[in-house]
């Protein structure tokens, strides 16, 4: 991929540390250093994107379209998950909590 070269202002110390990685051999160069922390800090912005949209959803009205959704099947949410029930996910700060039922498929005998 073609390099670009680009000015950045940093804090004092934060050079200092970039530069002792340098000088330990962590990294070629300062820039080497640089690259390789903003590539980690996207690739874990893009891991927490989900959480991240998912916080903006109204917890009320998205409990209201899931009822609305089972009223029109039939069907009934279940009241408790056992405790064998592992959740598919859970957005800390927000009542979004999915529960999955576990299958179990037993082998004919």
């Amino acid at each position: 991929m073609p390099k670009r070269k680009v000015a950045l202002t940093l804090d004092a110390k934060l050079v200092h540390r970039v530069d002792e990685l340098v000088s330990r051999r962590s990294f070629k160069n300062r820039s080497q250093a640089v690259e390789s922390a903003l590539i980690d800090n996207l690739r874990r912005l893009d891991r927490t994107r989900l959480a991240h949209e998912c916080g903006k959803l109204n917890p009320t009205e998205e409990q209201r379209l899931a009822d609305e959704g089972l009223a029109a099947t039939g069907e009934t949410w279940p009241g408790n998950c056992p405790q064998e029930c592992a959740p598919l996910a859970k957005i800390t700060g927000s009542l979004l909590d999915i529960r999955l039922r576990p299958t179990i498929i037993l082998p004919d005998n």
